[in-house]
């Protein structure tokens, strides 16, 4: 991929960027962002990843983030970060920010697709013993193994992913002052847009709406909510492909700036990408007109 010349430095932030991957994963490689970090440092961004881990408590994960972001920051002299978390990485990175003291060295959170009010199905499958539940967490470790993380322990996730469990660290993780806090969610508009979430999609529309497969729009929202991402035409982004990634991945043509579509909907603004990277692009390239 070639960035045009007058592209080079549209994502030159302030602050480094600093992508958070989600559950079940590590950053021995940047596979997990697909052709997200190139992209964006083509356009010269300076991007970190955060190292932490992927498979145990939102407190524990937290907690190496902040540890090698301190280090990150003394070794390269970083004033600020500016940091990016996908799904649970989004919690991670709010969970540092407010309780780990690394509020001052943050200019910015932004959320990809995070659930920070969990997701309600979860409840309502646990609340009525529905037999799918522990079938369906397997699956989604399973999912996880075959994209090449690692499953994480399943109560510890159904716990975590859960309304009841966000709504407790929502009272206690709130936002730090000085800091900007902004998200996105996605929608993967049906089954056919990732097969390997067809089911999960399904299970999550009938009790919360649109979702990514996983994570619903609600849940989504956090700070400044930026709007939907989905894709065009038919099919939407499915959670795994808005990191670049997923199975059946279809957004992967050449980036082109008319390929974008913008629509009003209930839930609120609604952007269409032929790309996910010309979405990783525009975000950051906003993060740099607003100065961070």
């Amino acid at each position: 991929m070639e960035a045009k010349q007058a592209d080079k430095k549209i994502c030159t932030t302030r602050y480094p960027i600093v992508l958070i991957h989600g559950i079940g994963h590590g950053d021995d490689r940047e596979e997990y962002w697909g052709r997200i970090p190139e992209a964006l440092r083509e356009r010269g961004a300076t991007v970190l990843l955060g190292g932490q881990g992927g498979s145990g408590r939102i407190e524990d994960d937290a907690a190496r983030l902040a540890e090698n972001l301190r280090r990150a920051a003394a070794r390269e002299g970083i004033e600020k970060f500016n940091l990016i978390g996908h799904s649970k990485g989004g919690l991670d990175a709010r969970y540092a920010v407010s309780m780990l003291g690394l509020s001052g060295l943050t200019a910015s959170v932004t959320t990809i697709a995070t659930p920070h009010r969990g997701v309600a199905t979860i409840d309502e499958m646990a609340r009525h013993h529905d037999p799918r539940l522990p079938a369906l967490l397997g699956m989604f470790g399973l999912m996880l193994r075959m994209a090449g993380g690692e499953s994480p322990e399943i109560r510890l996730m159904a716990r975590q992913f859960s309304a009841e469990y966000m709504d407790r660290f929502n009272r206690v993780v709130t936002d730090a002052p000085g800091v900007m806090y902004q998200s996105y969610a996605f929608d993967m508009r049906d089954a056919g847009s990732d097969v390997s979430l067809a089911l999960f999609h399904s299970l999550v529309s009938r009790h919360d709406g649109r979702n990514a497969g996983l994570v619903d729009v609600g849940s989504a929202r956090w700070g400044d909510f930026r709007g939907i991402v989905t894709g065009i035409g038919r099919h939407g982004i499915s959670h795994p492909q808005a990191v670049d990634g997923g199975i059946n991945v279809a957004h992967r043509g050449p980036l082109d700036h008319r390929d974008i579509t913008v629509s009003d909907s209930p839930d609120g603004p609604v952007y269409g990408f032929a790309d996910i990277t010309l979405f990783y692009i525009l975000m950051v390239r906003r993060l740099r007109t607003l100065g961070f």
